[in-house]
């Protein structure tokens, strides 16, 4: 199984417990967990629990700045919309 878990990652943040139990739980199923965070600052939080969600359970984690998708707000008015391969792209 596969889960992507998509989120904002704001408040409620995941505990260390939650993520041992989550992990303990993925592995005794084979689940792999990838995460996608969406957010308008041009790079993720240094300490965002979906990293470690995700490389916990074998999966991927990707930070998508939100005003860099195409027809998106730019917030910042010196940064054209990009499309959605183009903000994830390494």
């Amino acid at each position: 199984d596969v889960i992507f878990f998509l989120t904002d990652a704001h408040i409620p943040r995941l505990s260390q417990r939650e993520l041992d139990q989550i992990r303990d739980r993925a592995d005794g199923s084979g689940t792999t967990i990838h995460a996608i965070e969406f957010g308008s600052r041009p790079t993720p939080a240094a300490d965002s629990f979906l990293k470690d969600l995700a490389g916990m359970n074998r999966g991927q984690y990707q930070y998508v700045d939100v005003r860099r998708l195409a027809g998106g707000a730019d917030t910042t008015g010196d940064e054209p919309a990009t499309t959605l391969d183009e903000a994830t792209a390494p």
